[in-house]
């Protein structure tokens, strides 16, 4: 079954959708009914559904908002649009995040059957390619890379994704599964450099992963894998990619935050926990939340304190111990620039209220 998501502000429109369009019959199943684009986007990045059918004008957060998102993310969702309007600024706007299809709301009913009918029979159509991205470690001649890179990879498209002083990172397309001939191209990537440079690179060759597989993140695996190899005398290896889009990463780094947010954490033990570097962890988790790592925590830490001071009896460097400051000095500035005033204080205005209701 395709899964579907549906936005609208209007009632009558989002109940009509529900109720008055066959699903079954494409073979497709509602899995969530939207008010407003946040509400929509908030389910996307838990589980992207296959289809989104948005309303643009929305409150909170319009249809092309969660568009612009999808399409920044490289989702793996097809939209379709609603509109009352038959305004081609929407239309250009569409075709720029790759919306697959804009309807008026007043033809919905049968136009909604039509657009999920070509986005089947697009996506059923493609030609399905494989991507794979090669790792190789420091070359001192690297001006001569190039050469070697088009005759080891002359039957693939490929592009270098970084050239960097320390290494070099490859991504190779293909239109099918040739994991063996990339393989034997590594081959031969590693015989030009020890024969005609006399270098002998570590390569790494991930494994097949889809265009969806975030490449910043398939770079961390790499990155991973490297760390259990480095003392091998292998200088040719394939690994696995555990293929996962981003909204499954962040669900992964927010659980772990929910689990242990109590506890003196580092943000190398965040990353650690969800195998990809501290850097990455931390750039990942600002650009898909909003907001640093460190301060979802602390606000986490602060509403679990401001708790325990409003309805326990324990001492405020207790409170500190039991949210995961490592001092209280510390704990009382960070309680304050979230609160408005000290723990002290917080605990005094609670007690005063208690007995208040005693009296």
């Amino acid at each position: 079954m395709w899964k579907v998501m549906l936005a609208d502000d209007e009632p009558y429109i989002r109940e009509g959708m529900e109720k008055l369009v066959d699903w079954q019959e494409m073979d497709c199943e509602v899995v969530y009914s939207a008010t407003n684009g946040k509400e929509l986007l908030d389910e996307i990045k838990k589980c992207p559904p296959d289809i989104a059918i948005i309303d643009i004008k929305m409150p909170i957060m319009d249809g092309m908002q969660v568009a612009e998102y999808i399409s920044e993310h490289n989702i793996n969702t097809a939209i379709i649009f609603l509109t009352a309007y038959s305004d081609f600024s929407y239309a250009q706007k569409a075709i720029h995040y790759g919306v697959s299809d804009y309807i008026i709301k007043t033809a919905a009913l049968e136009e909604i059957p039509q657009a999920i009918g070509r986005i089947k029979e697009k996506k059923n159509s493609q030609v399905l390619k494989n991507y794979f991205m090669i790792y190789v470690s420091p070359i001192r001649q690297k001006e001569k890379m190039s050469f070697i890179y088009k005759h080891s990879f002359s039957q693939f498209e490929y592009k270098v994704l970084s050239s960097e002083n320390v290494e070099e990172v490859l991504s190779i397309t293909t239109e099918s599964d040739k994991e063996n001939k990339i393989l034997q191209s590594c081959e031969k990537l590693h015989a030009f450099c020890k024969n005609f440079l006399g270098e002998d690179p570590l390569i790494v060759c991930s494994g097949p992963h889809s265009q969806q597989q975030d490449a910043e993140l398939t770079y961390e695996q790499v990155k991973q894998y490297i760390k259990k190899i480095v003392d091998s005398k292998e200088r040719i290896f394939t690994m696995p990619v555990e293929e996962e889009e981003p909204a499954t990463l962040f669900q992964r780094v927010e659980k772990y935050i929910k689990d242990h947010y109590t506890e003196k954490i580092t943000l190398t033990d965040i990353a650690d926990a969800v195998h990809v570097s501290s850097g990455y962890v931390s750039r990942f988790y600002k650009k898909n939340a909003g907001e640093n790592l460190f301060d979802t925590i602390n606000s986490l830490r602060i509403n679990k304190a401001r708790k325990l001071l409003e309805q326990s009896d324990k001492k405020i460097y207790e409170i500190a111990e039991l949210t995961g400051f490592e001092d209280t000095a510390y704990f009382s500035k960070v309680f304050k620039k979230y609160v408005g005033s000290s723990p002290k204080e917080y605990e005094q205005i609670y007690e005063r209220q208690r007995n208040e209701k005693k009296s």
